[in-house]
């Protein structure tokens, strides 16, 4: 390797050298052959064009990808336009050598289209100890994504631990050293006894989603000491107590490029020497310079640890293919601890404004006055982790005025905070089933917020540039805002859907009975349906003022449906209006015509439910005529206890870890561990 030129060399540069400069070899451990695979999207046929372009795709980026400096390559097969259009990303890490490369690339290739893989899918991603493989027949470059979470559990205990302060400053160090790179990797090792570390990400990326990216990595890498990798489809992050990777001189060209020497001039012995002497000056305050540049970028690294200070985090956001190559941007702040600490109190039980599925909700103020709503996430939980990583990608990503904003993220050690902006009024559930504070929702409030609900929900199906399904929406999710205007939240169990997809098959039910779809509580199907469900029991709640179960006067337990139901089909509609409201302080036919939209919304066939363009139609259409609602779905009891079939559903269920307990009451959080 010819020596690089003095230009080239960088405070970042040298503190790679000075990590790790080894020579390759094989590591003990190491992950063989796929371990995280993403499918998703439709199926293609054999033989069809998009088969035929994927071979091709993959011929190429395997010929490329060892062949780059890099070890990256993207490509695109077939016109843009085209439904058989196939776009591809390859990467290897950058340690590891171009025959490694080449066989990795190939096993995942030939894993890929197999019954192991994604069979014939058209959206797959694999990633492998070595390298990572995407295709497509969406556009993907440049977007974040982190839907699957894999964590690597070691049946030997590390022998580091999570909370050591060298493994903090390891985890912070690779987190941004690899952001700030050009390959997005750092390797490092650190402490006595030595632990070693890695971040790694797809070199698409641009450096402030590799950092949100690797930080929720690092943090997962905290979950415990036996848990050694953290990786979804866009980074990669390993912690070991030993070595497990190696930095060679192809790795440090690949940061700066190669620069051929020029022949040497045909100079005098006095020229020469003259020259020697400049030439050691030169060395010698060229060494000096490095040295001095390096202390400066350490020192500013441990002052910006130390202090953690907030930052705005640009978060991109791919349109889809139809908008290609347009982003927009949404800021993300990053709090420290200190400050969400000192907002709440020291999270004081007088700023405590609910508990939800995942952890506590706190009132806060910022030295700026300003009042915020802090949701501390269960230090342990695994589901308060993912529910987090939704947030942050889905929320803070989403801009409509009825979907509660999300203004930044605190992680720090065990803790994991989200802030987001303080509606005074709290939620719907605490207003509507007070018989007390009720009377403030007149009927113009309670149909303000049936249609702002309907809205919110209709942006996340349909009007935004993602298909989102809630898959929780009830009366705790809706928070209000100071003129009682309805606000969606918690999207912790939210799912992200292709444009074109319908419909997805679970077998991890989550939600809140009394508001789940029967076929997502017995065959674990959800789509913009089951969403479609929730709402219509939620519009039957805000006209009765009744929960979705409660005890009548003989102390019988009633659900709203089969309530709302009866006298609906005996024409008595109006005995269930809340009596709140009183005999004239509410138009009756539009409150029977809103009963009507939330009975065509709970029909026990999905299919016979409206969509929400419907939904919004019908309410904004007082003349339109409705069509009758058929039967609901009664998800009570009985339903879980008199057939056969309804108990292989129960113990499907049960035996969930998030759902220890099967009960009929609707209000029972199955997302509560």
């Amino acid at each position: 390797m010819p020596p690089l030129p003095s230009s080239q060399f960088s405070p970042l540069l040298l503190l790679i050298v000075l990590f790790t400069i080894v020579p390759a070899f094989a590591q003990d451990g190491e992950m063989e052959g796929v371990f995280l695979t993403y499918c998703s999207g439709d199926n293609f046929t054999s033989s069809s064009p998009y088969d035929s372009n994927l071979r091709r795709l993959f011929a190429g980026l395997i010929t490329s990808t060892p062949k780059s400096r890099s070890f990256f390559s993207t490509d695109t097969v077939g016109a843009s336009s085209s439904p058989a259009v196939v776009f591809g990303l390859a990467q290897c890490r950058p340690d590891v050598s171009a025959a490694t490369c080449s066989s990795c690339l190939n096993q995942s290739a030939a894993t890929a289209p197999s019954l192991s893989g994604c069979g014939n899918r058209k959206s797959a991603s694999l990633r492998s100890g070595a390298c990572v493989l995407r295709y497509s027949d969406q556009s993907f470059f440049n977007i974040l994504e982190t839907t699957m979470t894999v964590r690597g559990i070691r049946t030997v205990q590390n022998s580091w631990n999570p909370l050591d302060p060298n493994v903090q400053n390891l985890m912070a160090n690779l987190t941004a050293s690899a952001a700030a790179a050009p390959l997005r990797y750092a390797a490092a090792e650190q402490g006595q006894p030595a632990v070693y570390g890695m971040g790694w990400c797809t070199m698409d990326l641009s450096s402030m989603d590799c950092q949100m990216c690797l930080e929720m990595a690092m943090a997962g890498l905290k979950q415990g000491n036996n848990i050694s990798v953290d990786a979804t489809v866009s980074c990669h992050a390993r912690i070991e107590s030993s070595r497990f990777f190696s930095v060679t001189s192809a790795v440090l060209q690949a940061y700066s490029p190669a620069v051929s020497p020029a022949p040497p001039p045909v100079t005098s012995p006095a020229t020469r020497e003259k020259k020697n002497k400049n030439a050691t000056t030169i060395i010698v305050c060229v060494a000096v310079g490095a040295v001095l540049s390096l202390l400066l970028f350490l020192t500013a690294c441990i002052l910006l640890l130390r202090r953690r200070t907030r930052r705005l985090i640009p978060v991109e956001l791919g349109l889809g293919a139809r908008d290609q190559g347009k982003m927009i941007y949404a800021e993300i702040q990053a709090y420290d601890f200190a400050t969400v600490k000192a907002c709440t109190n020291n999270f004081a039980k007088e700023n405590k404004l609910g508990q939800g599925g995942f952890g506590p909700v706190y009132k806060g103020v910022l030295a700026n006055g300003q009042e915020v709503a802090v949701k501390r996430l269960a230090t342990t939980s695994v589901q308060g982790f993912a529910e987090m990583k939704n947030e942050i990608n889905y929320v803070a990503k989403l801009q409509h005025k009825n979907l509660v904003k999300l203004l930044g993220y605190c992680l720090h050690d065990e803790e994991k905070l989200l802030v987001y902006e303080f509606l005074p009024n709290t939620s719907l559930d605490k207003l509507l089933f007070d018989p007390i504070k009720r009377i403030q929702l007149d009927w113009s409030t309670r149909f303000k917020i049936i249609v702002g609900i309907a809205k919110g929900l209709l942006y996340l199906h349909e009007e935004s540039h993602f298909k989102i399904i809630h898959r929780d929406l009830k009366a705790s999710n809706i928070l209000l805002d100071a003129n009682l205007s309805p606000k969606i939240s918690d999207f912790g169990l939210a799912k992200l859907f292709d444009v074109d997809e319908t419909e997805r098959n679970t077998s991890r039910i989550a939600g809140t009975l009394g508001y789940m779809a029967p076929e997502y509580v017995l065959h674990g199907l959800f789509s913009t349906k089951s969403d479609v469900f929730s709402y219509g029991v939620l519009v039957l709640e805000i006209i009765t003022g009744e929960r979705n179960s409660f005890v009548e006067g003989s102390m019988d337990t009633v659900d709203i449906l089969s309530h709302v139901w009866g006298r609906w089909k005996k024409g008595k509609g109006l005995q269930v209006i809340d009596k709140t409201l009183g005999d004239d302080g509410y138009p009756q036919q539009d409150a029977l015509r809103c009963m009507q939209i939330g009975l065509l919304c709970v029909q026990e066939e999905q299919v016979q439910r409206p969509n929400m363009v419907s939904v919004m139609t019908m309410l904004n259409s007082p003349l339109m005529a409705l069509p009758a609602p058929s039967e609901p779905a009664f998800l009570t009891e009985r339903s879980f206890s008199l057939d056969a079939h309804a108990q292989s559903s129960r113990r499907m269920i049960a035996r969930e870890p998030e759902l220890p307990m099967l009960r009929h009451t609707a209000s029972s959080n199955l997302d509560e561990v």
